[in-house]
Formats: structure tokens, sequence, C-alpha cells
């Protein structure tokens, strides 16, 4: 129940940003805005993350998911109902850029991550992956839609469609929604107090386990202070900040690269859907692909995807054979969805403690900070070089930058997932959590 909740969450409120590419280009032709200005609002949203994910995450530690989750999804509602008497950029930097935002930071990967991180450890990285699906899905279920309700009633009516879609998440968290196990009196992984297993299953099939490869690191119970002074810390806001980069290059502009190369909206739509596609078979492959091969591994594979997208990005035309396109889409869209769920496993892996919250509010202000610069540099460049390529060159750049930090965080050296027969998991079992 917590795992669909969070899922849905993610899925209409933070998978609800990655919408901005279909209404920035009804926008930008109804009012006649610069790529630049027309993609200020989305860096005012994301900047909002580098202020606003550490005070919520301290929220979320302090009151809870019900109210932190549950409220914030309001302000989501009004920031896009409150959308369609936009008629500046500034004015959408206000609705979607503050208002809307606070739904869209609280319900992000990272936030819910540290809640599923209480609630799963042996398949971890399966949860986080399904919960991290809802980021891709919107671009694959609602972009074809939400770009058809633009083409017969406006970008407007799809804004007040979305935010109805999000109100009615909101009962939803308040009567079902509860912050870690124990108050259901369950341990993690769905155990009760009481559950023993029996020979015979410890015997069938190995069973995956988190080896801990640093005891003194993994007994911390760390705090934001403490993680601050860590090298490891440093690493993993380097992925968050650079992989950011590339992924809101991709959510504001790709629609209307595709346009200027001459493909129709309604094409650059689809294939931005795809790109969703590619996203949520990512964003559920990744997680258990990084349970097998550690979190480094798997994201640097997630990076070589991304590298192959970005560079096909920068070739795509309708003259070429109608597969080509769609198969360059989805190829982009799995190594984007390396990123959002590979990001809060290398987190939750290296620092775990009561102030979880507060960490992972912090490194996700790594997102605001690469995805404003991201969103805003790529449609400055536009306006003075007439093309995305510069642009994409930084993505490149960007994501060989956000690997190599990934593996100086080095979340193996801490904690590493292995397969271990069952015959060895007698006595205490093979997760700290699990004995608490």
């Amino acid at each position: 129940m917590i795992l669909a909740l969070s899922t849905l969450c993610i899925f209409f409120a933070a998978g609800t940003r990655g919408l901005y590419a279909v209404f920035y280009v009804a926008q930008v032709q109804e009012f006649g805005w610069s790529r630049g200005s027309g993609s200020t609002a989305y860096a005012v949203n994301l900047l909002f993350m580098v202020g606003g994910t550490p005070l919520l995450g301290a929220l979320l530690d302090r009151w809870g998911p019900r109210w932190v989750f549950g409220g914030s999804l309001l302000m989501t509602t009004a920031g896009l109902a409150l959308g369609i008497w936009v008629r500046e950029p500034w004015h959408l930097a206000i609705t979607f850029g503050v208002a809307a935002a606070v739904g869209f930071t609280a319900n992000a990967t990272p936030l819910h991550g540290s809640v599923l991180a209480r609630w799963f450890s042996r398949r971890r990285g399966f949860a986080l992956g399904v919960a991290s699906a809802g980021l891709g899905a919107p671009q694959t279920v609602l972009s074809p839609l939400v770009q058809l309700v633009i083409s017969l009633w406006g970008w407007r009516a799809a804004n007040l469609i979305l935010a109805l879609l999000v109100a009615l998440l909101v009962p939803l968290l308040a009567l079902l929604f509860r912050p870690d196990p124990a108050s259901v009196g369950q341990k993690i992984d769905g155990l009760l107090p009481t559950r023993v297993i029996s020979a015979r299953r410890r015997r069938s099939r190995p069973l995956r386990v988190m080896e801990i490869r640093n005891a003194a690191w993994a007994e911390t119970d760390w705090t934001l202070r403490r993680a601050l002074a860590t090298r490891a810390f440093w690493g993993v806001m380097g992925v968050s900040l650079f992989q950011s980069y590339t992924l809101h290059v991709v959510g504001v502009h790709m629609v209307a690269l595709l346009v200027d190369t001459g493909f129709p909206a309604a094409t650059s739509a689809n294939l931005y859907g795809a790109v969703g596609l590619g996203m949520t078979a990512g964003l559920f492959m990744w997680g258990s692909v990084s349970d097998r091969t550690g979190r480094e591994t798997a994201y640097t594979l997630g990076t070589l995807f991304c590298l192959g997208g970005i560079a096909s990005l920068g070739f795509l035309h309708p003259q070429m054979p109608w597969a080509i396109p769609w198969v360059a889409a989805l190829v982009l869209g799995l190594g984007i969805g390396s990123r959002p769920t590979l990001f809060s496993l290398i987190a939750v892996d290296i620092f775990q403690g009561r102030q979880l919250g507060r960490i992972m509010g912090l490194l996700a202000a790594g997102v605001g900070v690469g995805g404003s610069l991201g969103s805003v540099s790529a449609g400055l460049i536009h306006d003075w070089t007439g093309s995305y390529a510069g642009a994409l060159w930084l993505c490149a750049l960007t994501l060989a930058l956000s690997a190599a930090s990934a593996w100086i965080a080095a979340p193996s050296r801490i904690r590493r997932p292995i397969l271990r027969p069952q015959e060895e998991s007698r006595g205490p079992l093979a997760f700290p959590e699990w004995n608490a």
C-alpha cells in the first residue's frame, strides 16, 4: 500500500513537472516568448528545490509523510489551477515555479525514497524503482493526452484537468499513508514481529542480502552535520547536480528541439512520450540491476544509454526511417530512467539515521541547481546560436561528470547487495534494520 501511494504521488506531482515540455511549446507560440524567457518558470521551479527540499526534508522528519506529502499536493493543485490566468513569464514563475513547486519538490523521489527506506531493505532497489517509475510514466501516458487536450480546448483546460487529478490524491494520503512499519505492527520488508522463516524455506534458494562492508560507518546514526564532513556526501551531491542538467534540458526543450527539426508538434509530443516509456522501463529496471551489480556499476551503464540518446538527438530529422527516432527516444528514456532511482539508492545506502530526510533534502537541492542551469542555459544557447547543439555537448560533459561522482561516493564500500545461501542467514538476520 505504501509503495502504491508513493508511486501515485510521484506520478501525479513530480511526474507532472515533466509535462512542461508540452505546455512550453503552446505557451511560447501563444505569447511570443523567447526560448530563454519561456523556460524561466521551469528554472524557478527547480531553484525552489534548492531551499525547499532541505526544509521539506526537515518537516518530513518532524511531522511525518501524511502532513508533508498531502499538504504539498494542495499547493500544487492551487498552482496548476491559478496557471490558467498566466499572461507573462513572471506569472508562470509564481504559479508553476513556486506554488506548484511545493508539491513537485516534496513528492519527488528523494523524500519518498527516505520514507520507503524505512519499509524496504532486502528489495530496496526494486521498491524505489517501482516508485520512481511514476516520474517517467506521465510522459508516456499523459503527454499524448495533454497534447490532444491542448489541440482541442487549449492548454488552460489541460492545466485544470491536471489540478483535479492531483487534488484527488490528498484524501487517500490522509487516510492510508503511514510513516514506518512499526505504525502498523510490522517490521521492515513486511515481516511480522513474531514471524520465523522455516528451515525448509531457508534452504530453498539464495537470499539477497545487504552486505555490510564498513561496519563503523553503517552503525553511525548519520546527521546532516556529520554527513557534510564526508567525501561521500559531496560525491552524491555531484551525482545530483550533474545528472539533473541533462534531465531538465530534455524535460523542457526536447519537444521544441524536434519541432525545430521539422517534426510535427503531435509527433514531437509522442516521441517525448516514448522517452517517458523508456524512462518508466528504466526506472523499474535499474534498481533491480543495481541490486545485482552494485550501484556505481549500474549508474555507469545508465550513463552510456544517456550518452547514446543525447548523441542521437543531434541527428534526428523527419526524413529518417520511421523507426530510428522511436528507438533513439527509447534508448534515451532507458538512460534517463537510471538517474532518479540510482541517485536515491546511492544516498540511502551511504547515509542512514534519524536525519535521513534532512540529508536527502539537501542532496536533492543539487537537482534544483543543475536542472535550472540546464533548462535556462539550453534556451539561451538556442536564442544566441539558433541551435541546441551546444546544449547537447554540455549534456554529454555533465553526464560523464555524474558517473565520476558516483564512483567518488562509492556506496559499495559501505553496503553492497549480495546473494547468500539461506542456511547462512540463521540467527540474526543479515539486515541490521530487521534486528531492531
